[in-house]
């Protein structure tokens, strides 16, 4: 509502509905609205704005004789699913607001976007010995565009060790998970075509399938992660190009898809002829057994890929990560990353080799960070927001707390305004379904939680007492 409410203004010239319709669809082409996404119920939008239910009535019905929405007896009014939009368009993609540059460390506003932890101790060491070993490197041009050799057996040997025989020349090197997830995503999917993706999932994702100009379609996360049955039924009816999921955890429940379905996943795509990129960036921030191997541990066929960072166990400043796949696909995927920038920096591949030889003994630190940050956090909520709802996440650095009531945007920019950042469930979802949730993190250090949890406190209850008002000033006087 807040992408309708900052284009449309009710002092126009026009009719309100055909000026709240227009606002409608510059949201949708902006992509502030996704494709298959669920617009507003008329009665919630028209309280918000201040018109008559009617008017979005009016509103909506222009824009479903339009193509725009599709209308649904019972169900409600979706963003139509089929609408394609220019690859590459950057216009196109909503404000994720995990992707703005974070707002510098101050009292003011506490940080609850960034669900990352601070450097591990090792990293500092690692890379003053990486300086000191490129000054040898520094003889040569140092241009190494599938990633220096040394790394890449290390990445190769690390990913065995979890259950995935790899070898160096299945190994990618890439600047972070994210640019692995544009860099499979762009060179696997043509505009128009399905993408399956996990709902909720990682909103940085998300913003790949729709810049490609791809359609991402929802399967739903339960307790266990993604269902194959779920799966199959969707795959069948959409043949999709592409399955994207964050098995081991997921971002941002933090559940974990079973060894038995990573199997059936893994047959799947090799039946219905589909990719596979699973992303592993959270696998290593583990607060229980240890989880399965990769879906590509289990697959017939070249057609899976498994990302993997170093931005979660060591440090999202060293900006690594990777993609092992076949040798084949691999040479491919490294002509698309030589377009973009020939390389990553020689200096933090470096770091990373000696940094995974360290791979033990920082799991077992950050094992014990995550737990005690956990139980606080866990704590600090049952005393102080004690109606807000989630399950205990096997892994990962955030929890996925549903609300009790209310619009979870609205809630996020209340809490703003209360010093605290805080994402709404509607960034980690393609159809609006996740908009009643919000993504906690607990790895942040404990004086950050204690303050960010005070604070939205104070925002929930002055959020359920204006809504309270709302509910009241609604209802009929007689």
């Amino acid at each position: 509502m807040e992408a309708i409410g900052s284009v449309w203004s009710p002092h126009h010239d026009d009719p309100l509905r055909r000026s709240l319709a227009g606002a409608l669809q510059t949201a949708i082409e902006a992509g502030h609205l996704p494709a298959g996404g669920r617009l507003p119920p008329e009665r919630l939008l028209a309280r918000r704005l201040g018109v008559g239910r009617n008017t979005v009535a009016a509103a909506y019905t222009a824009l479903a004789r339009a193509g725009v929405v599709t209308r649904r007896t019972g169900s409600g009014t979706y963003v139509a699913a089929d609408r394609r939009w220019p690859a590459g368009d950057a216009s196109r993609l909503p404000d994720n607001p995990l992707l703005r540059n974070p707002a510098p460390i101050s009292e003011r506003l506490v940080d609850f976007r960034t669900a990352s932890l601070e450097a591990d101790e090792s990293v500092v060491p690692a890379l003053r010995e990486a300086v000191a070993q490129v000054s040898v490197l520094a003889h040569g041009h140092g241009y190494v565009t599938q990633g220096w050799e040394p790394l890449r057996v290390a990445i190769a040997e690390y990913l065995s060790r979890s259950g995935l025989a790899s070898d160096p020349d299945q190994i990618l090197v890439t600047s972070g998970a994210q640019q692995a997830i544009d860099i499979a995503v762009s060179a696997l999917v043509d505009p128009g075509d399905p993408v399956l993706v996990e709902s909720p999932t990682y909103p940085g994702a998300l913003d790949v399938v729709r810049r490609v100009g791809a359609t991402a379609v929802a399967v739903p996360v339960g307790i266990n992660g993604v269902r194959s049955d779920q799966v199959r039924a969707l795959a069948t009816r959409v043949r999709p190009r592409l399955l994207y999921l964050t098995p081991t955890f997921n971002n941002p429940t933090g559940a974990v898809v079973p060894e038995s379905e990573r199997q059936r996943l893994a047959g799947l795509a090799h039946e219905l002829d589909f990719a596979v990129v699973e992303d592993l960036t959270l696998a290593e921030l583990s607060t229980g057994p240890a989880p399965p191997p990769p879906i590509g541990a289990f697959a017939r066929a070249d057609n899976v890929l498994t990302i993997g960072s170093f931005s979660k166990l060591f440090w999202g400043g060293l900006r690594l990560g990777w993609i092992r796949g076949s040798v084949p696909r691999i040479a491919k995927l490294a002509r698309v990353k030589a377009v973009g920038d020939l390389g990553c920096p020689l200096p933090s591949q470096v770091a990373g080799r000696l940094l995974l030889g360290l791979v033990d003994e920082v799991r077992a630190r950050r094992r014990e960070q995550l737990r005690s940050r956990y139980a606080l956090l866990e704590r600090l909520l049952r005393t102080l927001l004690p109606d807000w709802r989630w399950a205990t996440p096997a892994g990962g650095p955030s929890i996925w707390v549903r609300l009790p009531g209310g619009d979870a945007d609205g809630f996020a920019r209340l809490a703003r305004a209360h010093g605290v950042d805080v994402v709404s469930g509607t960034h980690f979802s393609p159809d609006g379904s996740t908009a009643g949730h919000l993504r906690l993190p607990f790895c942040r250090p404990p004086q950050i939680l204690e303050a960010g949890v005070k604070r939205l406190a104070n925002a929930w209850r002055e959020f359920e007492a204006g809504r309270l008002e709302a509910e009241d000033g609604s209802r009929p006087l007689v």
